[in-house]
C-alpha cells in the first residue's frame, strides 16, 4: 500500500510537470505566432512602400495624374473619361511622356474589383489576401507608341465589369521599346 501511495505521489508531480510544460509551450507558441504575424503585417507593408510607384490606382470619381515608374522610366497616368462597354467599361487614359524619347510596345495590366474594406484589423492579412483573390485582371499590348513631351491617349476595356467593380482599378505598364532621335542631324 505504501509503494501504491508513493507512486501515486509521483505521478502526480510527474503530471504536474508535464501540464506546465504543455502550458509554457502554448504561451511560446501563441508569442511566436504574434511574431509571425507581426511579420506578414510588415512584410506587406514594405512590399507596398516597395511597389509604391509600380502601378497607379486610378479613382473613377476624379480627375488628377499620378506617378508611374516602369523599366525605362516614370510616366503620368491621369483617367480623362470612362464610358460603358458591353459587358463591362471603357477607360480613356492620357500617358504623360516627360522625355524625349519614343517609348513603344508597352504591356499594360488592369486590375479592378470593389474596394477593400478598410475597417478589417490591420493585422487580419488574410482579410487583404482574400480580397486580392476576387480582383479581376486583363494584359494589354499597346499598339501605337507614346510620343515625347505630350499626353498619349490609351484605351484599357474593363469586362467584364459592373459599377460597384470600379471602386478599385489598379494599373502599371512596361516598356519594350525606346527610339531616340537621329544624332547626326
Amino acid at each position: 500500500m505504501a509503494v501504491a501511495l508513493m507512486i501515486s505521489g509521483c505521478t502526480d508531480s510527474r503530471t504536474s510537470e508535464l501540464e506546465q510544460k504543455m502550458s509554457d509551450m502554448g504561451t511560446r507558441l501563441n508569442e511566436m505566432q504574434s511574431t509571425v504575424d507581426y511579420q506578414r503585417t510588415k512584410m506587406a507593408r514594405f512590399q507596398v512602400e516597395k511597389d509604391r510607384y509600380s502601378k497607379v490606382y486610378l479613382d473613377t470619381s476624379s480627375k488628377g495624374f499620378q506617378r508611374l515608374d516602369t523599366n525605362c522610366g516614370t510616366f503620368w497616368v491621369m483617367l480623362d473619361d470612362i464610358e460603358p462597354y458591353p459587358d463591362g467599361y471603357k477607360l480613356v487614359l492620357s500617358i504623360g511622356n516627360p522625355y524625349y524619347a519614343i517609348f513603344s510596345g508597352m504591356k499594360t495590366l488592369t486590375r479592378w474589383g470593389p474596394a477593400f474594406d478598410g475597417n478589417v484589423s490591420e493585422k487580419d492579412v488574410s482579410a487583404y489576401e482574400a480580397w486580392e483573390k476576387t480582383l479581376k485582371e486583363k494584359e494589354g499590348t499597346v499598339t501605337h507608341a507614346l510620343r515625347p513631351g505630350t499626353w498619349n491617349k490609351m484605351t484599357v476595356i474593363l469586362a467584364p465589369a459592373k459599377q460597384e467593380d470600379l471602386a478599385y482599378v489598379e494599373f502599371s505598364m512596361t516598356v519594350e521599346q525606346v527610339k531616340l532621335g537621329d544624332s547626326k542631324k
